[in-house]
């Protein structure tokens, strides 16, 4: 019975998001907004067909499954509705129920600031939502337990793969990553920033190496699997030896070597 109430509790709290909410349909995906921060569908329009966009360019497919998606318009509401109370959080993608939530930021200008410009790049928020598009698209290549069960860094690497950037900036990122995250005083990213960002950066990277250097299938990226520590390994030498590059990051002679 217990059971049975908190099923009913979550029904009642999901079916309430929308109101006092516009709603926008783009293929399979319905929106829902608030008007006063996004005043036109020309808007939405743009915004989702440039997400689509990254994730068609890249080689991979939208969701065949209907999705939702709401627009959050402040911080209070996206941490209610997505029950997510992590600042660095930017959106959040419940898989099994087809839900998204995208947390407040400047639709018109495709952007979503950084709180620590130093450290952390500004993104583009149709970039956002396409990482979180890439969660859906992944659930549907693979099934339940294949999903569940692979690494963190293959799910959060290919969905940031597709929008050609990450939350950490890669010229503090990347000595440190050469370095075998050896922390010291020449480099510049904190172990708090580190510790939160690292699995979304380097699985960036991992994905890109794979891809792009490797030149896999996105098949064979997740049938294989990889030890992250030889991967981590092979694609330091590789950059070292300037046979791979990544983000134009140029290495620099100060750089320790393994």
């Amino acid at each position: 019975m217990d059971l049975l109430y908190e099923i009913i509790a979550f029904t009642i709290f999901f079916s309430v998001h929308p109101i006092g909410m516009e709603k926008y349909k783009y293929q399979n995906i319905k929106v829902h907004y608030h008007q006063e921060a996004i005043p036109n569908d020309t808007i939405l329009y743009t915004f989702l067909n440039k997400a689509e966009n990254m994730i068609i360019s890249n080689g991979f497919t939208m969701p065949k499954r209907k999705q939702v998606v709401y627009f959050c318009n402040s911080k209070i509401e996206f941490k209610i509705k997505s029950i997510t109370f992590r600042n660095i959080v930017k959106g959040k993608n419940f898989i099994y129920l087809r839900r998204m939530y995208l947390r407040e930021a400047d639709i018109e200008k495709d952007e979503l600031l950084s709180s620590n410009p130093t450290v952390f790049n500004n993104r583009q928020y149709s970039g956002v939502i396409a990482h979180e598009i890439m969660h859906s698209h992944q659930k549907e290549k693979l099934n339940y337990f294949k999903f569940v069960l692979s690494p963190k860094w293959k799910k959060e690497g290919e969905a940031e793969y597709v929008t050609g950037i990450a939350s950490q900036k890669t010229e503090i990122a990347m000595p440190l990553f050469l370095n075998c995250e050896n922390y010291n005083d020449t480099l510049q990213c904190r172990k708090y920033h580190w510790k939160r960002t690292s699995p979304y950066w380097k699985g960036r990277l991992r994905t890109d190496y794979l891809f792009n250097y490797k030149h896999i299938s996105e098949d064979e990226f997740w049938k294989t699997h990889y030890k992250k520590e030889e991967l981590d390994a092979e694609i330091r030498a590789a950059i070292k030896r300037g046979d791979y590059i990544f983000d134009n990051f140029v290495l620099q002679d100060t750089l320790t070597n393994e």
